[in-house]
């Protein structure tokens, strides 16, 4: 089963503000393909559960906030951030 990964406004937001200024853009653009990915094919094996359909990702200087919506095939991405 393939789903369906939507980024809302506040987290394309996110994403943009550390493409600005993230030194390596390279590493962040590997990193969000391999999530976006992974997202699609199984979105609810992946990270840790924080109860009810939300899930987080910690990984490579970056932190991943989601939700899984199985009976729906979606997932939505609302943050994403610097690890510190």
């Amino acid at each position: 089963m393939k789903f369906t990964v939507t980024w809302t406004e506040e987290a394309r937001d996110e994403l943009c503000e550390l493409f600005l200024a993230v030194a390596d853009r390279i590493e962040l653009s590997r990193f969000v393909n391999a999530l976006e990915m992974e997202l699609v094919r199984h979105p609810e094996s992946l990270g840790e559960s924080r109860g009810g359909h939300s899930r987080v990702i910690m990984e490579s200087h970056f932190g991943v906030l989601f939700e899984v919506h199985p009976e729906d095939c979606l997932v939505k991405v609302f943050h994403i951030g610097w690890l510190w």
